[in-house]
């Protein structure tokens, strides 16, 4: 793709048997991919990964997704794309994919998480993540998806055409919640208390709702959605 962007499809059968196509973003240092003139298409849900979908540890297998996963994440995920309808990304900063070898490890990982999802009647709109390590500087005129840079949200809006101020980011750490208002001020944060808890750094600002976990994000997520219909 260019842009400090590649991506490729994951393919993975659903309950029913039929194929289903998962985009899997690399997201570098970039220019954003500026959306179309056409009406933005909504909202949409973003998802941080490690300390919200599974506890910390090592990821290096497919194997390891299972073991790592946080009880009831895949199937809060599913419900609530189909009770609200809006797509949902995962965005994670996966500095380890600098390492040898480290891309193929990580890309496993971020495989059989879509995968567990399409399985069980879902599909992620993307997965976008961060190959950066976090010391690096940032080239001119390039944004960092490497959070707490916005880039990864700008991508995925301007691929997609998103109304990111209609949007909400799900994350466990203050980088999760500073990316997310960087990229637009009105996205509606969550923070959980599983991962880093948001001790990691100081608050800027309060999330709009703090949550114990993943599953109890999708309540409030549900809940103010249902606010608006």
């Amino acid at each position: 793709m260019g842009r400090g962007v590649s991506s490729r499809q994951m393919l993975h059968a659903g309950p029913d048997g039929t194929t289903h196509e998962t985009p899997l973003l690399s997201v570098s240092f970039h220019v954003p991919q500026e959306p179309s003139d056409t009406v933005k298409t909504g909202g949409a849900i973003f998802v941080d990964r490690d300390g919200v979908l599974n506890r910390f540890g090592s990821m290096k297998s497919a194997n390891d997704v299972d073991r790592l996963a946080e009880p009831g994440a895949v199937e809060s995920l599913v419900r609530l794309m189909k009770t609200t309808k809006l797509p949902v990304y995962v965005v994670t900063n996966q500095q380890g994919a600098n390492k040898t070898g480290g891309r193929a490890k990580a890309e496993v990982a971020l495989d059989r998480l879509a995968e567990l999802i399409v399985a069980n009647g879902g599909k992620f709109a993307a997965i976008l993540y961060c190959p950066n390590r976090h010391f690096t500087p940032v080239p001119s005129g390039t944004v960092n998806g490497f959070k707490p840079g916005g880039g990864m949200f700008l991508e995925a809006a301007g691929q997609h055409n998103l109304d990111l101020s209609k949007s909400y980011m799900v994350g466990d750490s203050v980088k999760d919640m500073v990316a997310a208002k960087k990229a637009h001020p009105d996205i509606q944060t969550v923070l959980v208390k599983t991962g880093k808890a948001g001790q990691d750094d100081h608050l800027p600002h309060p999330p709009e709702a703090w949550e114990d976990n993943i599953n109890t994000a999708v309540d409030w997520i549900i809940a103010q959605e249902a606010k608006l219909s």
